[in-house]
């Protein structure tokens, strides 16, 4: 919850955690669905990441992405 995100929606908030981290959680399942969400992120956001983290959090969740295209 540390690394969460604030998103403000008009006067409402909600908290979501950090792309980076849902990138490499997805990895991480595996799910054929969970591995087209990941790689569908980091299409979206890729030039936008923290690559620094997003590597911090595939190491921590021992993943890579390199076979999806995915690349820290």
């Amino acid at each position: 919850m540390k690394d969460r995100l604030e998103v403000r929606i008009g006067q409402e908030s909600v908290y979501i955690s950090p792309i980076e981290i849902q990138i490499a959680y997805k990895l991480f399942l595996g799910s054929e669905k969970d591995l087209e969400d990941a790689v569908y992120l980091w299409e979206i956001f890729k030039d936008r990441l923290d690559h620094v983290a997003m590597k911090s959090f595939m190491k921590r969740f021992a993943v890579q992405g390199e076979n999806y295209g995915i690349t820290v």
